[in-house]
């Protein structure tokens, strides 16, 4: 065992080195988290080279290659795994040591109490039923000062909610929040106002991050914080108004107020944000600078400060101002797309190549549907099996069978479900006294004394009549099934919602594709590539089934994102979709519930249509600018 600094009691965390070559490494790592988080470890840390030099209770980061060898009988309290000792870093000290402190409280005098004692720079988070402020209910309120200490305070009534939200909107703090537009959304809905201070991490990360890669640019709240608490996540089911006072999401929303204050310190010590916080100043969005003139090392921070916090609040006013729906031109709309559905399905009906091309899939799908039954068939073998003495079905099997060779003077009324006389110990006793034949009554008697031979010939002839009748019952469905399959019963309307089944009429026709999948390599026939064939082709056909499948897709996809969400995400007839700053890597935005920025271009047969549907109040007019758009 090392130990970098004597300590009276022992150490609780332990690292196992098997190696005994990263001393020096393991020292580096406590330096950083001295630098990182202001205190050290090395008075509660040693390095040990087998496992059985661990205190018990305590905590071992170990090699994740040598995990399952560990003993499990050992009463540790838990391991911790990093790759490799070498490539452990302090984060993985600071996530096997970190305990952090969730309190919870009710009242509102408590609450108001714990406010007051937030530092200065404060992060705050929010949890509700839903992403729709005007329907969803505000369930609990969550604050960290620290990476460690949060608490939550319960939403408990409309005194309670406007106490927290007028401090969160009067208060001097400094207010660090992951993803603003979503939690400042509420506050203003409810109170007209927004905290005079506050940061976005999720933004700052965006312009520290600022990569092409997605993957390499993900700025989730839960994904920048894994390093230190891990995988926290709850199910989505949690955030019911029903689960309001589960203990697990409690914690949770205490976890999400400390982990943004570490991604808030996080981003502090990238090169862009260096340096103490400052009070944000709004200033106009133009015109703006080149900061690479000024000072290239605060690039990431300058478009932080001038361009993606500004949008903030105008971005939460607009979608808190939502767009007035005229009712009577969305079910217009509706039925315009559920009669063009309808007229598209009856048409790839009627088509001669679609209807050759599904007698074809017929074939084809017939052979496969009477294999498939075939081999859901059990065999007599499976059915097969020694003879139980004490079986109700097997003994009414074997006096079925000893019926064909005796004359019974009495048979049992009650019948098995395959139409065998059930018989009981008692009825064979009854028939016993019936009996003139000696060999017969011995035979009688072994079967209710169970001694009767499971090598009897009559036994093994009763057992397999069993096995045919219960092989007989089980594969009758699916010889009827093959017997009567029809083209109804296995061949489906023609989907032309199914990239595989147009994908396969066209190789059909072998009419070549010219466009591919990233993923896969496999031909993609989206709807450009169905209007290539369909402007090209002199089979009227072809031009007819194609153009089908155009209005399919224009159709289905206006049902669904907007008709659907037209009524789904609006209120008294007023439409409110999210948008999310920076949602796109190129930095624009990206929407859901609904979204409002794929709108059917000029293109479109529904791009009227769908604008119709969207009110402008008296003396103002509704404009939407998109680049692709404007160049149809």
């Amino acid at each position: 065992m090392i130990r970098f600094k004597e300590s009276v009691d022992p150490p609780t965390l332990f690292i196992l080195d098997s190696t005994g070559q990263n001393t020096s490494h393991i020292r580096q790592q406590l330096v950083k988290y001295k630098k990182r988080w202001g205190s050290s470890l090395a008075n509660n840390l040693a390095i040990i080279h087998v496992i059985e030099e661990a205190t018990a209770g305590s905590t071992i980061i170990v090699p994740q290659y040598v995990l399952n060898t560990l003993p499990s009988s050992k009463p540790i309290a838990k391991y911790e795994t990093v790759p490799s000792i070498n490539a452990m870093t302090h984060y993985d000290l600071r996530a096997a040591t970190l305990v952090p402190n969730v309190k919870y409280t009710k009242d509102i005098i408590e609450a108001q109490q714990w406010l007051d004692s937030l530092s200065y720079i404060a992060a705050f988070d929010t949890e509700s039923t839903g992403l729709s402020v005007q329907s969803d209910e505000i369930t609990m309120f969550s604050f960290a000062s620290n990476e460690t200490d949060a608490f939550v305070i319960s939403n408990e009534s409309q005194e309670m909610q406007d106490m927290v939200l007028n401090y969160l909107t009067n208060s001097k703090h400094h207010w660090i929040i992951h993803n603003s537009s979503y939690d400042l959304k509420l506050v203003y809905y409810y109170t007209k106002k927004f905290p005079k201070y506050f940061d976005d991490t999720q933004l700052m990360w965006w312009t520290v991050l600022n990569h092409a890669d997605t993957f390499r640019a993900k700025v989730g709240l839960k994904g920048l914080a894994k390093d230190v608490y891990k995988d926290y996540a709850v199910s989505a089911d949690l955030f019911g108004i029903e689960h309001k006072y589960n203990p697990e999401l409690i914690k949770y929303s205490g976890l999400d107020a400390v982990a943004t204050m570490y991604i808030y310190n996080e981003v502090l010590q990238h090169a862009d944000f260096k340096g103490n916080p400052k009070k944000v100043v709004f200033k106009d969005l133009l015109p703006i600078e080149d900061p690479k003139i000024k000072n290239t090392r605060q690039s990431s921070k300058y478009f932080y400060q001038n361009v993606a916090l500004p949008l903030v609040k105008p971005m939460i006013k607009l979608m808190l101002n939502g767009i007035q729906l005229d009712p009577v031109r969305v079910d217009k709309l509706d039925n315009t797309l559920q009669e063009v559905l309808l007229k598209v399905q009856k048409n790839l009906a009627l088509n001669p190549i679609i209807r050759k091309f599904q007698a074809h899939n017929y074939k084809k799908l017939k052979r496969s549907y009477i294999q498939e039954k075939e081999e859901k068939k059990r065999s007599l073998k499976y059915y097969l099996k020694p003879f139980k003495q004490g079986d109700m079905i097997h003994r009414s099997y074997l006096m079925n069978e000893l019926s064909l060779t005796y004359t019974f003077k009495y048979v049992p009324e009650d019948k098995l479900p395959t139409g065998i006389p059930k018989w009981s110990v008692k009825d064979i006793k009854r028939l016993i006294g019936t009996a003139n034949s000696p060999i017969f009554v011995k035979l009688l008697t072994n079967i209710i004394n169970k001694v009767i031979s499971e090598d009897n010939s009559t036994v093994l002839a009763a057992m397999r009549t069993l096995a045919i009748d219960k092989t007989t019952i089980y594969n009758q469905k699916y010889i009827e099934a093959i017997e009567n399959v029809t083209e109804d019963t296995i061949l489906h309307p023609f989907n032309p919602g199914s990239s595989k089944q147009k994908s396969e009429l066209f190789e059909f026709l072998d009419i070549p594709c010219e466009a591919f999948s990233k993923d896969t390599g496999l031909p993609s026939w989206n709807r450009a590539q169905i209007e290539r064939v369909n402007k090209e082709t002199q089979n009227s056909d072809i031009k007819s089934f194609t153009q089908d499948f155009i209005d399919h897709s224009f159709s289905a996809i206006v049902k669904t994102n907007f008709i659907e969400g037209f009524r789904k995400f609006s209120i008294n007839n007023r439409l409110f979709g999210n948008y999310r700053i920076a949602g796109a890597k190129s930095f624009r935005c990206t929407s859901n519930s609904i979204n409002m920025l794929n709108m059917p271009s000029t293109g479109s047969i529904y791009s009227i249509p769908i604008k119709e549907c969207l009110i402008a109040k008296p003396g103002f007019i509704i404009i939407g600018s998109d680049f692709s758009a404007l160049t149809q």
